[in-house]
């Protein structure tokens, strides 16, 4: 068994502005341990622990799938926070609702129920965590919720490639490795898997 999750890989030119207005926001921003840019991505589906022998089948729905896509047209929204135990406890960044993509999402999540994950009860929010808050970090909640105020510039950008990763867990933070990459074209041309 391996862990996996489907993600959506955005431009690191965009992803450079939102953590350019990210660090002028937040004092002191180098003493926080943020996600590094290599592992800023939008995950479509969080599969889990997957039986390796299901991953050249799970490849081929992916690959059917992504057929009848085009490339990607998005927007980022916000900052904001998740909550629990009423601490913050992720930091990310928000996209605009996007039907294409929330009709993917949709297609990704009955696929892989073929081969018994279970399927996505909450409805999805397109987000990219950006933080991981600890403890330690109390002392940046204030800048936090500052940051979720701030108005974001209009940044558009296209996205082109989903990439099925494995994670593995270490002392240190999880490591990312893909699996397969898949590119999607504009309909008419061919979409490429590597």
């Amino acid at each position: 068994m391996i862990r996996t999750f489907i993600a959506l890989e955005l431009p690191e030119q965009e992803l450079k502005k939102i953590i350019e207005i990210k660090n002028n926001c937040i004092k002191d921003y180098d003493k926080i341990k943020w996600e590094p840019i290599n592992k800023l991505h939008l995950t479509l589906k969080f599969l889990g622990d997957t039986d390796e022998t299901f991953i050249p089948e799970i490849n081929s729905e992916l690959e059917k799938i992504l057929k009848n896509y085009e490339i990607f047209e998005l927007t980022f929204d916000k900052f904001g926070l998740f909550i629990k135990d009423k601490k913050p406890r992720i930091l990310w960044i928000g996209l605009k609702d996007n039907v294409k993509l929330n009709n993917l999402v949709q297609e990704i999540d009955n696929v892989v129920s073929q081969f018994g994950f279970e399927k996505e009860k909450r409805k999805f929010t397109p987000h990219i965590t950006l933080l991981r808050i600890k403890d330690k970090d109390e002392k940046f909640y204030k800048d936090f919720y500052k940051l979720t105020q701030v108005e974001i510039p209009e940044i558009n950008f296209k996205a082109n490639k989903i990439t099925f990763f494995k994670s593995t867990l270490l002392k240190t933070g999880s490591v990312y490795e893909p699996i397969k990459n898949f590119y999607i074209k504009n309909i008419g041309g061919e979409n490429v898997t590597r």
